[in-house]
């Protein structure tokens, strides 16, 4: 069993293939089956640590159907638990690697000047990747600007972009100002409005369609507190849950 108890590090789990796997610094775990034994793999070409010591951690992490390869959002050294990189990794013939992003090195920024629609005065030229999603030969980022931007200072934009592999932007969609991530099922951007916590907003990514659902203690909440609450859309069914417990409902659009 691996256990993962005294490891003080980020761990992004995702979903390949028909199973599951788990980053952890330069080790990937991948197993096929719920019930079946993981494979280790490490990292052939990680990434450095810097003069002091610090790592690039993963943060989040999307596969690519039909293919062995998963996309993560990156930290950097200082700003940990935010995303600032992406790069995919790939594993082959038994061994893990990272990938080039079109022309550039190992890992890429979201540019700041590739979206004119954010306005702030920080400016440091890249974008908090607050979640990203990789389908059908597309990148999907959901962006509310830079590191300042959350419940305690509020939002400059939250934005809903779809890029190619060299991340290009091909479209832009501007969205409700909050907090969320794409459903397991690679359908939905799910974001809670900043301004209503008791509101959630499924963004539908292929027809660019909404649909608003209120949080409701009878119809879906349950006995699950509002606060530090997580989401995922899997077919028909809507997950709400925290650390106390998890909530299921079937959602009718």
């Amino acid at each position: 069993m691996l256990s993962l108890k005294n490891l003080q590090v980020g761990i992004a789990v995702f979903k390949f293939g028909t199973g599951f796997g788990l980053i952890v610094r330069e080790f990937i775990y991948i197993w096929s089956g719920f019930h079946e034994e993981c494979v280790e793999y490490i990292i052939a070409n990680d990434f450095e640590r810097d003069r002091a010591y610090r790592y690039i951690n993963a943060i989040r992490a999307s596969d690519l159907e039909n293919q062995n390869s998963i996309i993560f959002s990156l930290c950097d050294y200082f700003y940990k638990g935010i995303g600032r990189y992406y790069c995919i990794l790939e594993i082959k013939d038994g061994a893990a690697k990272w990938n080039r992003v079109g022309d550039y090195s190992l890992y890429k920024e979201l540019p700041f000047n590739q979206y004119p629609q954010i306005d702030s005065p920080i400016k440091k030229g890249w974008l908090v990747i607050q979640d990203l999603l990789i389908k059908n030969g597309s990148i999907y980022f959901f962006t509310v600007g830079e590191e300042k931007n959350h419940y305690k200072y509020g939002m400059d934009m939250a934005i809903l972009s779809k890029n190619d592999l060299d991340g290009n932007i091909i479209t832009i969609r501007e969205i409700e100002k909050g907090y969320g991530s794409f459903s397991s099922s690679k359908d939905y951007l799910i974001v809670r409005p900043l301004n209503n916590k008791s509101k959630l907003i499924l963004y539908k990514l292929d027809d660019n369609s909404e649909n608003a659902l209120t949080l409701n203690t009878k119809r879906n909440l349950g006995n699950l507190n509002k606060d530090f609450l997580k989401f995922d859309f899997y077919y028909d069914g809507l997950w709400i849950y925290n650390t106390d417990g998890v909530s299921c409902c079937k959602l009718m659009f």
